[in-house]
């Protein structure tokens, strides 16, 4: 990761968050481009989400944190950006509480 501005090096996914664990999806850069660790995650919905991470496609299903109860993730509050640094086969799944929103995952690099 460099320490300059983020430059997206992939398309930008969106991904529908509902109350029930999105199905997992990965955030590839471009053909030609490093394949990242940094993503850029971006909440623009009036709730949280949970983001889950993982290696493995199978086993990133995306579960609310509870007390005593560690997940494995991302907490997104409302109308929120944050970048993240991941392996570069990272898969994501999303889940709300309540309601349905969007959340967009860019591959890149930089802050």
């Amino acid at each position: 990761m460099g320490w300059s501005a983020f430059r997206g090096t992939g398309n930008t996914i969106a991904i529908a968050v509902t109350t029930a664990a999105s199905t997992a999806v990965q955030a590839p850069s471009f053909p030609g481009e490093v394949q990242e660790s940094n993503y850029l995650l971006s909440n623009g919905s009036t709730q949280p989400v949970f983001v889950a991470v993982g290696p493995v496609a199978a086993s990133t299903v995306a579960v609310l944190p509870v007390p005593g109860t560690g997940q494995r993730g991302y907490w997104l509050g409302p109308n929120t950006t944050q970048s993240i640094t991941e392996g570069p086969n990272t898969w994501f799944s999303t889940i709300a509480g309540t309601g349905t929103s969007t959340v967009y995952i860019t591959p890149g690099d930089g802050l």
